[in-house]
């Protein structure tokens, strides 16, 4: 998942950068038609029962699905995280543990797109470090909250969190 979501990433950003003909109203739509499919895809076995035992994930999926997912986060400047761990729970992770694994992978597709965008002069030091402190705070309470939260919880937070993200990115994108 770090390959393909780095491959994916560093693949969006370039493109945002060099292509830039993508509006924001299309990417922010794109994010929110992500954001409901990964968030539906999250309650695939209540929602489609047979279609969900029919998912045996292997390394071919994992790396195929974080390529996807951060390279059209990498095309609005961010990375995969919040979009990952619904499709992770899709592909029969617990949900405690498709959230840690999101964590894991983010780290480094994050890395890779920042690398980008300060290699090409479009990074802007203080918002990113302010935003930088705060994903590390958030990330280590969110990460300790988590753990004491139950699983059916956790999963309608998240999904909340997914779709309240993309509406707020179509919001600013308007």
């Amino acid at each position: 998942m770090v390959i393909g979501g780095t491959i994916g990433e560093v693949l969006g950003a370039f493109c945002a950068i060099y292509v830039g003909s993508i509006s924001t109203l299309i990417l922010a739509i794109i994010f929110v038609i992500t954001a409901s499919t990964a968030v539906s895809a999250m309650y695939l076995d209540k929602i489609a029962p047979k279609v969900s035992q029919k998912i045996n994930p292997g390394p071919k999926s994992f790396l195929s699905l974080a390529f996807i997912i951060n390279l059209i986060t990498g095309l609005r400047g961010g990375s995969g995280g919040s979009l990952l761990s619904p499709f992770l729970r899709a592909m029969k992770l617990e949900v405690h543990k498709a959230i840690a694994t999101s964590l894991f992978v983010t780290i480094f597709t994050a890395i890779a797109g920042t690398l980008v965008y300060w290699k090409t002069g479009n990074l802007i030091w203080l918002p990113a470090l302010c935003v930088l402190a705060g994903s590390m705070i958030g990330a280590r309470i969110g990460s300790r909250f988590s753990l004491k939260t139950r699983s059916s919880h956790l999963q309608m937070g998240l999904a909340i969190v997914v779709i309240g993200l993309a509406f707020t990115v179509l919001y600013k994108a308007l």
